[in-house]
């Protein structure tokens, strides 16, 4: 039977959240549907690389996805399966490799990159490999020619008919010690691909990976998936994971409508764009068993929400957070300190709009210029650009490479960071809205519901969310994140 290797080189200090890779999961499945056997490797909790080091295998091919987070990782990975399969293939994707093919190739010993979605190119490309076919006529791939000249071919088509993929395999990937590290059951889904906005700090690196133009999963498909993952897995609740789940009002009251009237009785959260939420579609999602929405705030000055091109004003974040609160939906709040144009000022701002709108959890990130986005971009031109040390290109942790500027250094936006946590410190707040969350009839229908089949979450429900009134709760699932220590630490005050 045909074999193929897909590796996941993660280390667990460096998720923020503990989900199996959507995307490696998807090709899993379409590898398998292919008649591939798929054999997944998932370093999350192999300290030891066991998996990597003892594999014997000749001539294997090897499906490699990272973040740029993951660049040494991946080095490392392919330096041990090159040492232990001398005439390996070795195929690199994910959005690091995506958006700098040709530099990844130049950098690591690789033979193929796809770039983007990969559901059609991998599987031409695993056929390419095992039988000499001609890679220049895959679309979406990057490679090495036999005189080793770097070809970057034309893009792949983007996927239009997303309920033709099968759906994620994510039982090949460790998800009970997953759940287990972090205290709950929950898995991930992805309703859309696309976003047409125009953030300086994710454009247009996203566009090259998945297009301006969202392509939306047909409700029963979402339906189909959820119940599937509900039933298999035991689920205390999923997360939507799409970048604007609420880009089409229409689509999403109708997907809640079906979640309710197929009686599918399961919690959920979502992140989405301010600029799209109203009442309506609130109170509809909140019927549907949505409980969280985690919201793109990222400053309270208008000026730098301007500079970061978010096309949504202070007032806007105000409105919707009331509504939020009004109608009993817990709020996650993304945010960033870091930003051209951050100061004192706009900190104050920040602080002052948290003490105003209350998230009842969120993200403290310091602005980061990932590859390919208008920011790395700008800071390139400008010169203020630090080394290329891809580690530590990750916006959660304290060590992230940062746009340098003379007034704020690491240690104080770090500071900021604490500052913001210590404006948010309303316990009895929380308490409330948890309260208006949980405590009305159609919730508590369906916790009975859920009870029944699934009696642990009444434990671990309790314990996640005491946790998440002292920040310790949903904003960073995973306690061995290296980001999990200045949530679970008492905050500097300024003094």
């Amino acid at each position: 039977m045909k074999k193929v290797f897909l590796i996941w080189p993660t280390d667990i200090s460096k998720q923020s959240a503990l989900y199996p890779p959507l995307g490696l999961a998807s090709l899993a499945s379409v590898m398998k549907q292919k008649n591939y056997e798929v054999k997944v490797i998932d370093l999350s909790f192999d300290e030891t690389w066991e998996q990597i080091r003892f594999l014997k295998e000749e001539g294997g091919i090897y499906g490699i996805s990272f973040t740029s987070s993951l660049y040494s990782n991946t080095k490392k990975c392919i330096n041990i399966i090159r040492d232990n399969d001398k005439n390996s293939k070795i195929v690199l994707g994910g959005p690091h490799a995506s958006i700098l093919p040709e530099e990844t190739l130049k950098n690591m010993d690789a033979d193929v990159v796809c770039i983007g979605e990969s559901e059609y190119s991998f599987p031409l490309v695993m056929e390419a490999l095992r039988n000499g076919g001609d890679l220049k006529a895959i679309k979406g791939i990057a490679f090495r020619d036999n005189e080793g000249k770097i070809i970057v071919n034309p893009e792949v088509e983007k996927i239009q008919d997303l309920d033709s993929l099968p759906m994620p395999d994510q039982s090949l990937f460790p998800y009970e010690k997953h759940f287990k590290e972090k205290g709950f059951r929950e898995l991930s889904i992805i309703t859309s691909r696309g976003c047409p906005g125009q953030c300086t700090f994710c454009q247009p690196a996203i566009e090259k990976m998945f297009g301006r133009k969202i392509r939306f999963s047909g409700s029963d498909y979402v339906v189909s998936q959820i119940r599937y993952l509900k039933e298999k897995y035991k689920l205390d609740f999923f997360v939507i994971s799409d970048d604007t789940f609420v880009m089409n009002k229409k689509r999403v009251i109708q997907l809640c409508e079906k979640i309710i009237s197929e009686k599918i009785n399961i919690f959920w959260r979502c992140q989405t764009r301010i600029s799209l939420l109203d009442r309506e579609i609130i109170r509809a999602m909140k019927k549907a068993g949505c409980f969280v929405m985690a919201l793109g705030v990222e400053s309270g000055s208008q000026d730098i929400l301007d500079s970061l091109q978010k096309k949504i004003k202070v007032k806007q974040i105000k409105e919707v957070f009331k509504i939020c609160h009004d109608e009993g939906m817990l709020t996650h709040a993304y945010l960033m300190v870091g930003s051209f144009g951050e100061s004192r000022k706009t900190i104050e701002e920040t602080k002052n709009l948290l003490r105003e709108i209350k998230p009842f959890t969120s993200n403290i990130c310091i602005t980061t210029p990932y590859p390919g986005t208008y920011l790395y971009d700008r800071l390139r031109e400008e010169n203020l650009l630090e080394k290329n040390i891809w580690d530590n290109y990750d916006h959660l942790i304290s060590d992230t490479i940062h746009i340098k500027t003379p007034d704020f250094n690491l240690a104080k936006l770090n500071e900021f960071k604490s500052e913001l946590l210590d404006a948010q410190r309303y316990p009895f707040f929380k308490l409330k809205c948890l309260w208006r969350a949980f405590m009305n009839w159609n919730n508590l229908q369906r916790f009975t519901k859920v009870l029944g089949s699934n009696p642990g979450i009444a434990y671990r429900g309790l314990r996640l969310f005491l946790r998440s009134i002292f920040f310790q709760g949903l904003e960073l699932s995973n306690p061995k994140t290296k980001a999990y220590k200045i949530y679970s630490e008492s905050p500097k005050r300024d003094t």
